[in-house]
């Protein structure tokens, strides 16, 4: 374990102040949600059907935790430091960067929160447990980016994220369109005796209206919901279907039409 220094690793004026570190710490913890947003849809989206079912906690826990533990391991600056213009140096000697090791050592006490945060405020140079154990301080660099270009640099970031995660809903619907329980229940819809009864011949259907996908001890259970369009006007159909276990197609269990009061 590093030595710590008697004496302030750096001046008190280069201390970062808490509210800078919390800033960064929530634009970091929003980052990584983000990031994971995004793989999910990626991973789920090629085999979903309707609302992919929920990945396991572990499943989004463990990349999650990877993130955080090496979010500034280059050079002690993470997004978040960036744009609040801080950064993580060697206590006993703030002109450098601690190592990566060092660096994930420090945010693996982060698992601790919020008992972490709580000890910037009774420590003389702001340092929590693993700043302690990691021989660390937070402090505000001499030379930074210019606050304009660290603002613009946020909003990109979080610009881009989001037009990411809005392109993949978009892939995703189409997703669920092609999907093998939107197909059945379109078919089933298109000639099932209420649809013809309520809208007229040959009815016409747009976009779904909405899906889910739910499982139970008899196997997956997919509600979809069309809009159908006819001589007589615009309705709602849900379909109910379900495959059992062990089954490869979907089977249709109830239909109903009710009036479409958008319109």
């Amino acid at each position: 374990m590093t030595a710590q220094p008697s004496t302030p690793p750096a001046s008190p004026a280069s201390l970062a102040p808490h509210h800078q570190r919390l800033f960064a710490l929530i634009l970091d913890y929003l980052l990584v949600v983000m990031t994971l947003n995004v793989a999910q849809k990626i991973l789920l989206g090629m085999d979903m059907e309707l609302n992919a079912p929920s990945m396991p906690w572990w499943a989004l826990l463990a990349p999650g935790a990877v993130l955080i533990a090496f979010k500034d391991t280059l050079g002690g600056v993470s997004p978040g430091r960036w744009i609040t213009g801080i950064a993580v140096v060697s206590a006993a000697d703030p002109g450098s960067a601690p190592s990566w090791r060092r660096l994930a050592l420090r945010n693996l006490f982060l698992i601790l929160l919020p008992l972490e945060a709580a000890m910037v405020f009774f420590d003389p140079f702001y340092r929590r447990l693993g700043d302690r154990v990691a021989g660390t301080v937070v402090v505000t660099p001499n030379r930074v980016a210019p606050y304009t270009r660290r603002l613009l640099g946020l909003a990109i970031l979080f610009l881009a994220t989001f037009l990411i995660i809005l392109g993949l809903e978009s892939w995703r619907a189409e997703k669920v369109r092609q999907s093998a329980a939107y197909r059945t229940a379109l078919e089933a819809a298109a000639v099932h005796p209420k649809v013809i009864a309520a809208v007229g011949e040959a009815p016409r259907f747009g976009d779904s209206l909405g899906g889910s996908l739910m499982k139970d001890p008899q196997g997956v259970k997919a509600v979809v919901i069309l809009r159908a369009e006819g001589k007589q006007g615009e309705f709602e159909v849900k379909v109910v279907l379900r495959r059992n276990r062990g089954a490869g197609r979907w089977r249709v269990e109830e239909v109903t039409v009710s009036k479409n009061m958008d319109r």
